[in-house]
């Protein structure tokens, strides 16, 4: 496999920015699953080298990086690659462990605060942090699923900002739209 590397040497501060590019991020693959088998199967390729060199071009060529702070300590779950692909291909620094209970303040470089998938809930104190950071402007990105287990101060977080939790069950008809499971 080969791949492509870009490197930026006129870094003003002396480092050289660069960005690899394997020969498998040149394609996006669409799968679809046999409901009777339970394999997947290939259905379509696409090529996106060009948006992956434009990306790649622009990384080591931009002044600014904005950094991602993912919260980390109450049980959240690992990003798969296809996210962390994403994020690499907006270039954002995605900077991990970020434990809001040893911090005295969420740092002034975190332009996106991620809390992704959080098993448990924040402590007041680390809700209140969170809230003082979104009051001064900061972004916020919460990624959640069902909660077996209440999230009260998490939840006040949300509702500082208009969004609620409620009971119900969001159904897609179209087959083309969703995962089968097979049992």
């Amino acid at each position: 496999m080969s791949s492509v590397i870009l490197v930026n040497k006129s870094d003003p501060e002396g480092q050289q920015r660069y960005r690899v590019i394997s020969f498998d991020e040149f394609y996006d693959y669409e799968y679809t699953l046999d409901p009777t088998t339970g394999q997947q199967n290939v259905t379509d390729i696409m090529f996106i080298g060009e948006n992956q060199l434009t990306s790649a071009i622009r990384y080591v060529t931009s002044d600014d990086i904005p950094k991602i702070y993912s919260v980390s300590g109450h049980g959240e779950a690992q990003m798969d690659d296809y996210f962390r692909g994403k994020i690499k291909t907006e270039n954002i620094d995605l900077i991990q462990n970020f434990e809001l209970l040893t911090q005295n303040e969420i740092p002034e470089d975190c332009d996106v605060l991620l809390i992704f998938y959080p098993a448990t809930d924040l402590t007041k104190e680390e809700a209140d942090m969170v809230l003082d950071y979104l009051d001064r402007g900061g972004r916020m990105m919460l990624v959640s699923c069902y909660l077996s287990e209440d999230q009260p101060n998490l939840m006040n977080v949300m509702e500082a900002y208009g969004v609620r939790l409620a009971d119900g069950v969001v159904v897609e008809g179209d087959s083309q739209y969703y995962v089968a499971t097979i049992n």
